[in-house]
C-alpha cells in the first residue's frame, strides 16, 4: 500500500480537503505548494503523478498530530526511520488522542475485532519481542474504521 493511499484514505476517513491536507503539509514545511499536493493525490495511473515519499509522509502526520493536538514544547527532527504501516497507525493513534478502547472501537467498525492484548504489540519497538507488523490489512481495516466511526 503506498503512502499516497493511505493519505487518500486518512482524508477521507477524517473529512479533509486539499486544502486542509495543504495546511498540514505546511505546518512542517512551509516552501510544500499546492501542485504537490495535488500530485500526491493524483490517481498511479495519472502521467502526472508522484508517488509519496517516507520523508513527505512522516510531514503529513506531523502535521496532522500538530493541527489536532497543538504544537508540542519539544521539536523532535525528522527521523530517519522507515515509514511503515506501525509508524501510520502509531502517528495516527496521537494525532486522534486515542486510548486503547477508541482504537478497538474504530477497528471493530472496521470489521476486525481486537482485544487490547492483541492490540498493544502494533505499538511497541521493532526490537521487543511481542512486536507484531501491521499488514496493510489491518491499517486498512483501521482506516475504514474511521472512516465509519467519522460518518
Amino acid at each position: 500500500m503506498t503512502h499516497n493511499y493511505t493519505i487518500k484514505r486518512i482524508a477521507l476517513s477524517l473529512g479533509l480537503t486539499p486544502e486542509d491536507i495543504l495546511t498540514i503539509y505546511r505546518i512542517g514545511d512551509e516552501t510544500i505548494a499546492q501542485e504537490d499536493v495535488t500530485d500526491i493525490l493524483r490517481e498511479e495511473e495519472d502521467e502526472a503523478f508522484v508517488l509519496c515519499s517516507d520523508e513527505a509522509m512522516e510531514l503529513f502526520l506531523d502535521g496532522l498530530i500538530t493541527l489536532k493536538r497543538g504544537a508540542s514544547e519539544k521539536k523532535s527532527p525528522p527521523s530517519s526511520v522507515q515509514i511503515d504501516n506501525n509508524m501510520i497507525l502509531k502517528k495516527l493513534r496521537i494525532a486522534l488522542n486515542f486510548q486503547d478502547e477508541q482504537m478497538m472501537e474504530v477497528f471493530s467498525l472496521g470489521g476486525m475485532v481486537l482485544s487490547k492484548s492483541e492490540l498493544t504489540p502494533f505499538f511497541r519497538k521493532r526490537d521487543h519481542k511481542n512486536y507484531q507488523r501491521v499488514s496493510d490489512r489491518i491499517l486498512k481495516n483501521f482506516l475504514t474504521g474511521l472512516e465509519a466511526k467519522n460518518a
